[in-house]
């Protein structure tokens, strides 16, 4: 089993890419990573993004 909490803390492999997020362009540092879960039936792609401010709903 991988843990999360320990992927995302490693320093190393956090490229960075322009979005469009709520209609604005913004940066965003990210991780993505294959994993197995059962009620999906097989694969899946997990994103982390870090986000150094805080968690941000749309329109705040």
């Amino acid at each position: 089993m991988i843990d999360l909490t320990e992927q995302g803390g490693r320093r190393r492999g956090w490229p960075s890419d322009t979005f469009e997020l709520y209609g604005e362009k913004a940066v965003k540092r990210y991780k993505t990573s294959l994993a197995t879960w059962r009620p999906a039936g097989g694969a899946i792609r997990v994103v982390r993004v870090d986000e150094p401010t805080g968690w941000r709903a749309p329109g705040r």
